[in-house]
C-alpha cells in the first residue's frame, strides 16, 4: 500500500502580546517599593556594632509576628544580603553591596519628624505599630502642622502620605523612640478616630478598611470607651463622628449601651455619609446616616470578634 504524502500543518503566527505601559511602570515602582523596604528592614536588624541577630531579636527589631519576620529573613537571603549559622542566627553577607547597607539611612519616621516638623505618626503607619492590622504598607501617614501642597511626597524611595492639620487637632499622641529620636505617633483611641474621620484617605478600602480597624480595637487590650469619647468631643465634627460612631457601635456592640446612649444625645439633625461614597442604597434613619453601597452584603457576617481571632492567630 502507497502512503499518501500529508500536507505539513501550517502553524499559526503567534500574536505578539502588547504589554501594558501603565502596568509595567507599575510592577516596576511595586518591585522597586520593595526592595526599598526590605533595605530599611536590613538597616533596623544590623548597625555597624552588630552584624548578627536571631530570629526573636528580629521579630522585635522588626515588630512584626515570629511568621512575619521569618519571611522577611528568607527574603533577606535570597537576595544574598544575609546568610544562616549553623547556630539558626543570621549574619550580613560580606559581598552584600555598599548601597544596600546606607547605616546613614534614617528610619521614615525619623524623616518625618525632621522633615514634616511639628507633626505625629498616624493613619496604616499607627495601626501597623499597636498591631491593628497584619497589612504592611510601604512609607508613612503623617499629619503635619506644616503648610504642604503634595498629598504625597517620595524621599529616598519612601512615600510620605500627609494631611495638613490644625494645631488644637494635635491631641492623643504617643511618644516612641527610633534610632534614639523621639517621634510623636497615635495611640490607640487617636488611631481609630482618625480612620472613622476620614477612612478615603487614611484607608485604601475607605469604610470597609477603617471598620476592620475598630472592631480589632474593640476586642483589644487598648479598649478604653471614655478616652475615645473624650478625643470626638475634641473634634470639629463631633456630632458627625457620633452618628458613625454610634451607628457602628449598635450594629455590632449593642452592649455597650452607655457610648450609644452617649452619642445619641450629641447627635444633629442633619444627615451624614457613613464613608464618602458615590452611591448611597439606604438610610439609618435613628443615626441620620447614609449607607455606602453593599453594606449589607459586605458586612452580613462580618464580626469585630471573627477579625480578633483571625489576626490573633498570624
Amino acid at each position: 500500500m502507497s502512503k499518501t504524502n500529508s500536507l505539513p500543518e501550517e502553524k499559526c503566527p503567534e500574536k505578539e502580546v502588547a504589554l501594558d505601559p501603565k502596568r509595567v511602570r507599575s510592577v516596576i515602582l511595586r518591585v522597586t517599593e520593595l526592595r526599598a523596604t526590605y533595605q530599611r528592614y536590613l538597616v533596623k536588624l544590623f548597625s555597624k556594632n552588630n552584624k548578627q541577630v536571631n530570629s526573636k531579636q528580629a521579630v522585635s527589631l522588626l515588630r512584626l509576628s515570629s511568621c512575619e519576620a521569618k519571611d522577611v529573613l528568607k527574603h533577606m537571603m535570597c537576595l544574598e544580603w544575609v546568610k544562616q549559622t549553623k547556630a539558626g542566627n543570621y549574619t550580613l553577607n560580606a559581598n552584600t553591596p555598599e548601597e544596600v547597607v546606607d547605616w546613614n539611612t534614617d528610619d521614615p519616621w525619623v524623616t518625618a519628624s525632621k522633615v514634616f516638623k511639628p507633626c505625629y505618626i498616624g493613619g496604616w503607619s499607627a495601626a501597623q505599630y499597636w498591631k491593628m492590622t497584619t497589612e504592611y504598607l510601604n512609607g508613612a501617614r503623617v499629619y503635619t502642622q506644616k503648610e504642604v501642597d503634595a498629598k504625597a511626597i517620595n524621599i529616598k524611595h519612601c512615600v510620605y502620605s500627609l494631611k495638613n492639620t490644625e494645631p488644637d487637632l494635635f491631641f492623643g499622641l504617643d511618644t516612641v523612640i527610633q534610632q534614639g529620636v523621639e517621634v510623636a505617633i497615635s495611640d490607640p483611641e487617636r488611631t481609630v478616630l482618625d480612620f472613622i474621620t476620614v477612612p478615603y484617605t487614611v484607608a485604601s478600602g475607605g469604610m470597609d478598611d477603617a471598620q476592620q480597624i475598630f472592631h480589632f480595637y474593640m476586642h483589644s487590650r487598648y479598649k478604653d470607651l471614655k478616652r475615645l469619647r473624650k478625643y470626638i468631643l475634641q473634634c470639629h465634627h463631633a456630632p458627625i463622628l457620633f452618628k458613625r460612631f454610634g451607628f457602628l457601635m449598635e450594629s455590632f456592640y449593642p452592649q455597650e449601651e452607655d457610648f450609644i446612649y452617649f452619642s445619641q444625645l450629641r447627635m444633629t439633625d442633619e444627615y451624614a455619609s457613613l464613608d464618602k461614597t458615590p452611591i448611597d442604597n439606604g438610610l439609618a434613619q435613628k443615626w441620620r446616616i447614609c449607607l455606602p453601597e453593599n453594606w449589607e452584603e459586605s458586612n452580613a457576617n462580618q464580626t469585630g470578634k471573627q477579625i480578633y481571632e483571625i489576626w490573633s492567630d498570624l
